[in-house]
């Protein structure tokens, strides 16, 4: 987990001064897919964007999870904090779905590829508890997407 979290960490750090004022902030809708670093395991995602927030719904398919959870596609609820002239984010918010209940946070950047398209590379941490049983889930996804501005 430590290791994926710090690799991206280094990842974002080594192109922080370039993305300086290539704040891809637009404010209103944005949609955005991607990938998770999890075997069969993707993500689609709607949002809305104001000033330095971002209110954004994620459907997610887990692909190959531990074995001990069931297997099934998860809804994220999240708020997104950018920084200030950077594209970069801090994210919290709640998962469900699938008979499963918990939180995820992370950290990401969107970096700009054009006026309305960014590529995204996030990390995220999850915690889920399935509502039949005691059993809980903890994973964190490495994950890269495009996402577009309206």
């Amino acid at each position: 987990m430590y290791k994926k979290l710090n690799a991206c960490l280094l990842v974002l750090l080594s192109i922080l001064p370039s993305l300086r004022s290539q704040d891809a902030a637009a404010n209103g809708l944005n949609v955005g897919a991607g990938y998770d670093f999890v075997p069969g395991a993707g993500y689609v995602a709607a949002g809305y964007r104001r000033g330095l927030w971002d209110f954004e719904a994620s459907l997610l398919r887990m692909g190959k999870e531990e074995p001990t959870t069931r297997p099934g596609p998860e809804m994220s609820l999240n708020v997104l904090g950018y920084l200030p002239a950077y594209p970069v984010f801090l994210k919290a918010g709640v998962v469900t779905g699938w008979q499963k209940s918990g939180y995820d946070f992370g950290a990401g950047v969107d970096v700009p590829l054009g006026d309305r398209w960014s590529g995204r590379l996030q990390v995220t941490h999850d915690t889920a508890r399935e509502d039949l049983g005691a059993k809980t889930e903890s994973e964190t996804l490495l994950s890269v997407g495009l996402k577009y501005d309206f």
